[in-house]
């Protein structure tokens, strides 16, 4: 890629960024982060089934009837995927972090399903505003 071509994409970032604030807030946001050691309850076509984030990729899949399912979840491709010990797996496109008691739309392939995180860790903190100017002390002819 030659210096051109370079500064042409990075322009185009650059305008993606200014237009997009909400991707300029999220950008300490790691995909998945919230989620890690917390449910959410996930409803498709009236059944409700939690699942369960643990820690390194694990999932554990309740369902309605009190049955549990072992899995794995990730996140990539800006998609959050479950998988199933059957070899299933399903992803929904996922863009912004979910919060707790907050439902999401979330659609995947195999179609729409609303999605309440039951608790969700933190979000991070934005960072804090520059602190403000110093005046400068005036001189006798200030």
């Amino acid at each position: 890629m030659n210096r051109t071509s370079l500064a042409a994409a990075f322009g185009g970032l650059m305008l993606v960024s200014v237009l997009s604030p909400d991707r300029a807030n999220a950008q300490d946001w790691a995909p998945g982060s919230e989620l890690i050691g917390h449910s959410v309850a996930v409803e498709t076509r009236g059944v409700i089934n939690t699942v369960y984030f643990d820690p390194g990729g694990a999932a554990r899949i309740a369902s309605d009837t009190g049955r549990e399912y072992p899995g794995r979840w990730v996140v990539e491709a800006q998609q959050l995927c479950l998988e199933i010990g059957t070899g299933a797996r399903e992803c929904w496109a996922y863009q912004a972090p979910l919060q707790a008691g907050q439902a999401m739309a979330m659609t995947s392939t195999c179609g729409p399903s609303t999605w309440t995180a039951v608790s969700t860790a933190a979000p991070p903190l934005p960072p804090p505003p520059p602190p403000p100017p110093v005046a400068q002390p005036q001189g006798e002819r200030g």
